[in-house]
């Protein structure tokens, strides 16, 4: 017997939008079950099963056939329990998307049936899935010349590096260290200094093959560092006059407030080592430096119109080709967990994304 309360849904959904689903492959018939990543236990393997299929639409969400889904460190954090926006069990992980809308609700008016789309969810998760429900504030239409792929890894990465850097002053005559493990975050921030802002961009990672992939943006030089020589070897790439912005996203504190000028800014963009430093206050009065985190998911939170903005300018920006993403490597839904533990092991560079049709 057909699930009832999501048979009702699909009939009403179908009436109000006067539009087949047609080839959407995943409502085209009514379906019981679909397949989702679920977290049972902190810290443990997620498990990748059917779920039964009762997805509830409101008057502004959609409902998504997801193709795919960019998996970033916060999602690392969350199955291990150490995210501090952590939700209740069990949960779907998941906040970054791209497929196509299947269904919408009543009062949505940017979105119809057969749309490509990106969503960055915000104020819930359920990316990691074959049907994802999304409210129409946090969902774009794709520009044709973008595809899902690329479309994954440009809302959390690009939106941050954006965030961060856009809000900094006089970056087209300032030195930006970018610390990187070669992450979709990093690699995201390197791109738009240089690219976007101009301004003299050095890139520093942990290893010589990451930094010959970063070479070719342009940087005006790269940094294989071990956390101890670190601010020796920014010290020698700028004739010891430091840096005026430092973007970390691995989580260096005190070795990049050590890369700074008097008055520079430290910005940090996560945790890609897992390691959460704490801040001692009276080393940064005696750097004279200042610290800033960015999260843009608490800033899209806050500020929905903003981060909308910013999204529209970074999809913007790809569909013209100033920015260059790369995705890294591909997994199937049920690769998730070899996934989250390449991305803890810094094995890949660029975006990690999973393919789900």
């Amino acid at each position: 017997m057909v699930f009832e309360p999501f048979k009702r849904f699909l009939v009403s959904a179908l009436t109000k939008s006067c539009k087949s689903v047609g080839r959407s492959g995943l409502v085209s018939d009514v379906v019981r079950y679909y397949k989702a990543v679920r977290v049972h236990q902190l810290g443990q393997d997620a498990v990748t099963e059917e779920v039964e299929a009762n997805p509830q639409i409101g008057k502004h969400e959609l409902l998504v056939n997801v193709r795919c889904a960019g998996v970033n460190n916060a999602d690392l954090l969350m199955v291990r329990g150490l995210h501090h926006h952590q939700p209740a069990l069990p949960f779907t992980p998941g906040f970054e998307l791209a497929g196509k809308v299947t269904a919408v609700g009543s009062d949505v008016t940017r979105f119809k049936v057969g749309d490509r789309v990106l969503a960055l969810k915000t104020e819930s998760l359920g990316a990691f899935a074959a049907v994802c429900v999304v409210n129409e504030k946090e969902t774009f239409l794709l520009p044709h010349s973008v595809d899902y792929e690329t479309a994954c890894c440009l809302p959390a990465a690009y939106g941050s590096a954006y965030l961060a850097l856009s809000q900094e002053r006089d970056l087209q005559s300032a030195t930006v260290l970018v610390i990187t493990n070669q992450g979709a975050t990093g690699l995201a921030a390197v791109d738009l200094a240089l690219n976007v802002f101009c301004s003299k961009t050095i890139a520093a990672c942990d290893t010589e093959a990451k930094c010959s992939t970063v070479r070719p943006f342009g940087v005006k030089s790269t940094i294989e560092y071990a956390d101890e020589n670190l601010t020796n070897l920014v010290a020698k790439a700028t004739e010891n006059k430091g840096v005026d912005a430092v973007v970390d996203t691995v989580g260096l504190l005190y070795p990049a407030l050590d890369c700074l000028k008097p008055g520079g800014r430290y910005i940090s963009l996560g945790f890609s080592n897992c390691q959460i430093p704490e801040i001692n206050m009276q080393q940064i009065v005696k750097r004279q430096v200042s610290i800033k985190g960015v999260w843009f998911g608490g800033y899209a939170q806050h500020d929905p119109d903003g981060a909308a903005a910013i999204i529209q300018k970074i999809l913007k920006m790809q569909d013209e080709e100033y920015i260059n993403p790369l995705v890294g490597a591909r997994f199937k839904l049920e690769q998730i967990n070899h996934a989250l533990k390449c991305l803890a092991e810094r094995r890949l560079i660029g975006k990690v994304i999973v393919t789900v049709a």
